[in-house]
């Protein structure tokens, strides 16, 4: 925790049309007085710095800058989007270097970690190991930014994301969201091997509640925000029995990567949030299902 600053009484965010930035911006704009701004590619396209300077008559030393652009490792782990990724927060940093805000918080991801490392107790010391060009590119945003912070002084807060799953999540990979939509669109989902390896999923009304926390509240440096609690990914398949009013098989293929499971020390989560509620599986997996079968239907 930092020293105490000023709480911000403008908040923007970048990205707000992907998964998370549209979930935060709606919670946001319900549940503070705080000035909520938007933007994503067609109002300010990050790949272009000079685009940054939309910002210019609003940001100042009352705003919160939240960063959740990013291009997700579901569109593909190439070196084209770590491209893209590097030059949206290298974009970002070069328009901070010169103003003075509230708060910087960089929305990141766990993979920074890497995801052949077996480990039941990742904490916010445990060793940085990216293993994907995504996880490289998300790392090296940490680092530019860090740089960029301490050499203005603003606070920077990291926040390293486990896997996100919810009402909205339109990345169908592997886990809560997309076992949901391939049962809603093939009435079948396909585990590997027998699904047994151990992830962390956080509920993205969780998230936004703790984004919310920590946007408000005297916090910079580096959070894991991750339930503490892992389910193998049959335990899911078994939640959604008892949630999709009927059957569906499941397909078994052999595994492609070794298996690792991966488990949060969460105690620097839980002594920023003590009386933090996280949603049960089953809960969070229903919230899912209604969703994405309600906007199945209204499609139709």
């Amino acid at each position: 925790m930092s020293a105490a600053t000023k709480v911000a009484s403008r908040i923007i965010i970048l990205g707000h049309s992907g998964f998370i930035g549209k979930a935060l911006h709606t919670y946001l704009r319900k549940n503070t007085t705080s000035e909520i701004y938007g933007y994503s590619s067609p109002s300010i396209n990050l790949i272009c710095p000079d685009s940054l300077s939309t910002l210019d008559n609003i940001i100042d030393e009352q705003t919160a800058l939240i960063l959740t652009a990013a291009i997700t490792r579901d569109r593909g782990d190439t070196l084209d989007n770590f491209y893209t990724n590097i030059t949206m927060v290298t974009n970002v940093a070069r328009f901070l270097k010169s103003r003075r805000i509230n708060k910087c918080i960089y929305v990141n991801s766990v993979a920074v970690y890497g995801d052949a490392a077996d480990n039941l107790s990742i904490n916010e010391n445990t060793p940085i190991n990216p293993t994907s060009f995504y996880a490289i590119a998300k790392y090296t945003g940490e680092l530019i930014l860090r740089n960029v912070a301490s050499s203005v002084g603003f606070p920077l807060l990291i926040l390293r994301l486990c896997q996100v799953y919810g009402p909205g999540d339109t990345h169908a990979i592997y886990g809560p969201s997309g076992f949901i939509h391939s049962i809603l669109q093939n009435r079948t989902l396909r585990l590997y091997s027998n699904g047994e390896e151990l992830r962390d999923h956080l509920y993205i009304g969780d998230l936004v509640r703790l984004i919310h926390h920590f946007t408000f509240g005297n916090f910079s440096g580096i959070y894991n925000l991750a339930t503490g609690q892992s389910y193998s990914f049959q335990e899911i398949v078994e939640c959604l029995r008892k949630v999709i009013p009927y059957n569906f098989p499941v397909s078994h293929v052999p595994r492609t990567q070794p298996l690792v499971n991966q488990k949060f020390d969460t105690t620097k989560l839980s002594q920023a949030m003590p009386d933090f509620g996280f949603t049960e599986l089953e809960e969070g997996l229903r919230e899912t299902y209604n969703s994405f079968a309600a906007a199945i239907k209204t499609a139709q």
